[in-house]
């Protein structure tokens, strides 16, 4: 063995130096072991002693092992620092070529790596991200992570358990991994010996053939792709290479809520999130970017779920998993993104709506929550819409803030998957219920009929008098008695501002009533003062300094009337719907000399009021008044001034049994939540909460309302001022379902168990009885599930009117939830017992 030894590599080098005495360069040159001692590496390597000439360009055409190195690695590599074998593996001592290689020997493990495979070891001195990283190394981890490989297998403690632990698979011992019998001798050729190639690369190509009971998925890769992404998971392997010999990496790759996606979910939920049917699971995964998810899926939601998982498939990603708190939010934040977003508000302000259309569209996706035709039942999950108050405070532009942008913690989702005509055409049909023509003649032609102020009283006490006070007095609305507004409003101010309302205040729109009605309503308020006041303008249209009127109304108004006019203790005066029905004079007029029995003081000079302002200055601030008549309103700030601590004792006391504490929801809406109070005006607010609902158990609060109080202005804008205040936030809770479980136990066992299965057995669709998916999914995330269900999936709506194979009462609905809730609660006494 010695002999043959000496006589390989010597006869190499002999070899090499007659080339060399070709150019008088073989001197001082002499034969013998030559090696490389790797202290650092704790090795020494030989194999310089046949490839002699690995530094020599001249040999660049050479016949092997006198051929020199090629490419341009060793510029950047310091062979006499790094070797051969930490990047060619083999038996760095040996001193012939079957030993250095070792791919005949089956015992050794660190076989000689030839051609693309070499790629594998330069991870172990570059990172993988790294510029530096040759082709097919590269190609293969893209291809590793495009695939979702880590969505079962685990590497370098993150990922999933449902396959092998990838992190030292390019180490794994030849005795433990090696392909199947069938392949073994073919494959282990095909790789030169090496074991562990052939065995990573079959596991590539045949997944099911081991183990038998593999529940990988079949990958359809191209035998290019596969010998790359064989290349990539050979370099899993531990690295001994110290670190002040690796090369100076990089910043360090942080990847963002996409790319986590892909490397992580893709494999089961898909590339485009729309989920896969998964055979191997036994199992439909879910839909992760299906409209009807996002539609009701909150944040939080999300991230319990990805955190938790709850599901013996799904990896706990916060957990066993690997992730980190920042890569949770990411992923979560990515799903959310998926969202489309719904049409602009303009676009569909500018389509052209049918209401017929929009009939259809309620029936199928909103009657099984809000009723058909949005009328009031008991059980419904959804609030009534056909109410006179909500239809009066409920304009067109809330009616479509609140369907796109859904409402966070209830079962009202986001219908971003309407078109800017199917919206057109919803809310269309939404104020078609409003079937009375109005007309102003009509109108007018009823103030004169004998008995209209009487008959107007009596609609009066039951629509105005909870705002405007019983006898037009004023409350949460300003007052109609007195004798300078009756001289200032005409008819025609009157009547427009019935049924247009002011857009984001407490006076809504009250085009429901008749012509009649309206006109008795106009006889009322006439009736309510003998007094008469002199009027001192009549000007069509004054001329004034924008720019000097703002800064006078900043300074003399706007404590009253808010900044640009929105409302604050007093009338929003910059509101749009007001300034297209007062002209000039009425707000002139009101400004200089003030309405007797209010807190509004005449700003003439010599009026003893809050300021001393000449003519030219009052019609300055007009001037300023009406530049605001085309400004975007402001619906959803919050401007109502009140006593927050006094709020908060009266919601506690009159408005938390149904609202919930702190207005999380129970049996009406959670009206303490962002998402409504981001949504709706205070004018919204204080109107429903003055008005009540008719036909509800909502009933109003003021003097006459018939509700559990009657509360004064200031008592009504405080209950807004605490809601506002966000200063109970922390009491929000989740909303709770006032089920029957019982009943439910019998309803999911015919109606959903055949697909989520039971506590005792999965089936194909999402199990459904585990505890960490019901903590996770609040109970309006179920009603929303089953009122919906998934478009273009196995899950139908549930509930009736939902166009499913069933239809479940709103009732039902909750009963089911009940016997979800309790069955889960048993399961964790189970547990602990």
């Amino acid at each position: 063995m010695i002999d043959d030894a000496w006589t390989e590599y010597v006869r190499h080098q002999e070899a090499y130096k007659v080339i060399l005495s070709r150019d008088d360069q073989a001197v001082d040159y002499s034969v013998g072991i030559k090696q490389i001692v790797l202290p650092k590496l704790g090795g020494i390597d030989r194999c310089i002693s046949c490839h002699v000439a690995l530094e020599d360009p001249r040999m660049a055409d050479a016949q092997q092992p006198l051929r020199a190195h090629p490419g341009t690695l060793l510029d950047t590599h310091d062979i006499q620092k790094v070797g051969c074998t930490v990047c060619h593996g083999g038996q760095g001592r040996a001193l012939t070529k079957v030993d250095a290689h070792a791919n005949l020997f089956p015992h050794w493990e660190k076989k000689r790596l030839s051609g693309m495979f070499v790629q594998a070891n330069c991870a172990r001195c570059h990172s993988e991200n790294s510029p530096a990283m040759l082709p097919q190394f590269t190609r293969g981890r893209d291809l590793f992570r495009s695939k979702g490989c880590l969505g079962c297998h685990k590497l370098r403690g993150k990922g999933g358990h449902l396959g092998a632990d990838l992190t030292k698979i390019g180490d794994a011992s030849t005795h433990m991994k090696m392909p199947t019998d069938q392949r073994r001798h073919d494959l282990v050729e095909k790789f030169h010996g090496d074991v562990n190639l052939a065995y990573i690369y079959e596991s590539i190509m045949w997944p099911k053939d081991q183990p038998t009971d593999s529940k990988m998925f079949e990958t359809d890769l191209s035998e290019s792709d596969a010998l790359a992404l064989t290349v990539y998971i050979k370099s899993f392997a531990n690295s001994s290479v110290p670190s002040e010999l690796k090369y100076a990496q990089n910043t360090a790759h942080v990847p963002g809520g996409k790319e986590l996606y892909a490397t992580y979910c893709l494999a089961c939920h898909g590339a485009d999130g729309m989920g896969t049917r998964k055979d191997e699971l036994d199992e439909i995964v879910p839909a992760v970017a299906h409209e009807a998810f996002l539609a009701i899926a909150d944040p939080q939601f999300v991230y319990d779920k990805t955190y938790y998982s709850g599901n013996p498939t799904m990896p706990a990603w916060g957990k066993a998993g690997g992730f980190t708190e920042q890569e949770i939010l990411k992923v979560r934040d990515y799903i959310l993104s998926l969202r489309t977003d719904p049409p602009k508000l303009a676009a569909v302000a500018q389509a052209e709506g049918n209401a017929e259309f929009g009939k259809v569209i309620f029936s199928t996706n909103c009657a099984s929550c809000h009723g058909i035709d949005g009328s009031h039942e008991t059980d419904l999950v959804g609030t009534t819409l056909d109410s006179p108050e909500f239809r009066s405070y409920a304009d067109r532009d809330l009616m479509y803030r609140t369907i796109a942008g859904g409402r966070s913690q209830t079962a009202m989702p986001r219908w971003s998957l309407l078109s800017k005509r199917d919206y057109a055409d919803l809310l269309d049909f939404l104020e078609s219920k409003d079937t009375e023509s109005l007309n102003y003649a009509q109108a007018v032609a009823h103030i004169k009929v004998d008995g209209a102020a009487q008959w107007g009283k009596a609609r009066y006490g039951s629509l105005c008098g909870s705002c405007h006070g019983m006898e037009a007095e004023g409350n949460i609305g300003p007052s109609l008695n007195s004798p300078e507004f009756q001289m200032l409003a005409s008819d025609r101010f009157l009547y427009d501002t019935i049924t247009v309302g002011r857009k984001g205040t407490a006076m809504g729109r009250w085009d429901h009533l008749t012509s009649e009605e309206i006109g008795w309503l106009i006889a009322y308020m006439r009736s309510t003062t003998e007094a008469t006041a002199r009027k001192h303008y009549n000007v069509a249209q004054v001329l004034g300094s924008e720019s000097k009127g703002r800064r006078t109304f900043t300074g003399v108004c706007a404590q009253c009337h808010g900044a640009a006019g929105v409302g604050r203790i007093a009338p929003a005066i910059g509101n749009r719907d007001f300034l297209l029905v007062a002209s000039d004079d009425f707000i002139k007029e009101t400004a200089a000399y003030g309405r007797s029995g209010t807190g509004m003081k005449g700003n003439l000079k010599g009026q003893a009021g809050t300021a001393s302002l000449d003519d030219q200055q009052l019609n300055n601030v007009v001037a300023y008044l009406r530049s605001l008549q085309d400004e975007p309103q402001l619906p959803s700030v919050s401007l109502t001034q009140g006593d927050i601590s006094l709020g908060r004792e009266n919601f506690g006391r009159l408005c938390a049994q149904c609202h919930g504490p702190a207005g999380s929801g129970g049996k009406g809406p959670g009206i303490g939540r962002e998402g409504f109070l981001g949504q709706v005006p205070d004018g919204f607010i204080l109107g429903t909460v003055a008005n009540g609902r008719t036909g509800t158990e909502m009933k109003g609060f003021t003097l006459g309302a018939g509700g559990l109080a009657e509360l004064d202005g200031h008592d009504i804008r405080s209950i807004v001022a605490y809601l506002r205040s966000g200063a109970d936030q922390s009491k929000i809770q989740r909303v709770t379902v006032d089920g029957t479980a019982a009943n439910g136990e019998q309803k999911y066992m015919t109606q959903c168990a055949q697909c989520h299965g039971t506590w005792e057995k999965k089936s194909f669709a999402p199990h459904l009885m585990n505890k960490v998916f019901l903590d996770a999914a609040s109970d309006a995330y179920l009603q929303a599930t089953m009122a919906m269900g998934r478009r273009d999936t196995a899950m139908r709506p549930m509930m009736r009117g939902g166009g499913g194979l069933v239809g479940m009462t709103s009732k039902e609905v909750n009963d089911v939830i009940s016997y979800l809730r309790q069955s889960a609660k048993n399961q964790t006494e189970a547990g602990r017992k």
